[in-house]
């Protein structure tokens, strides 16, 4: 009997090392699988902190560019403000030149009127004082032949006279003569 249970433990012991060898080989299986997922998990995890790496150098370098690009942006902004501005004035500049200049054509053409209507004015005073010396000279022609037809008239009037008196003053000698004779 005691050898009998001495086999019965012998095999229990049997039984339970090959049960602990068997559950000692499905640990040190499981401990190899979690060996590879840890080695898995660590290249894993290294790629991806080297993934997260780069994209954080990628987002860092995207967001310094945007901060250049910005800034490049908001000087350009300033300077087309500046174009824009300095753009609105000269405009303004050459709107008020466009208005001065405006004047002063209204005003030329103005004085350009003023002074035609006073030269057709001088034109017209200088045909009514064509017309009035012409009228003028006619009446100094007509006076003119008045005047020698009178003096004409005049010598001729003295002659005559001048003959007469001859002729009186010789009619008388004649007479006189006469006179001396008969006596």
């Amino acid at each position: 009997e005691k050898h009998t249970s001495l086999l019965q433990q012998h095999e229990e012991v049997v039984a339970e090392r090959t049960e602990l060898s068997t559950a000692l080989a499905a640990l040190q299986g499981e401990h190899s699988t979690l060996t590879q997922q840890k080695a898995a998990l660590e290249e894993e995890l290294a790629a991806t902190t080297t993934a997260a790496s780069t994209a954080a150098s990628t987002a860092s370098t995207t967001a310094a560019n945007a901060a250049t690009r910005i800034a490049a942006l908001e000087a350009s902004s300033e300077k087309l403000e500046e174009l824009l501005e300095r753009q609105q004035q000269e405009l303004l500049q050459l709107s008020a030149e466009r208005d001065e200049l405006r004047d002063g054509v209204k005003a030329a053409l103005a004085a350009a009127n003023d002074e035609r209507a006073r030269v057709t004015a001088t034109k017209h005073e200088l045909a009514a004082t064509r017309s009035a010396l012409v009228e003028a000279e006619t009446k100094v022609a007509a006076l003119q032949n008045a005047e020698e037809e009178k003096l004409k008239m005049e010598q001729e009037k003295q002659a005559e006279h001048e003959q007469r008196s001859a002729a009186e003053e010789a009619a008388a000698e004649a007479r006189d003569a006469g006179a001396v004779a008969k006596a």
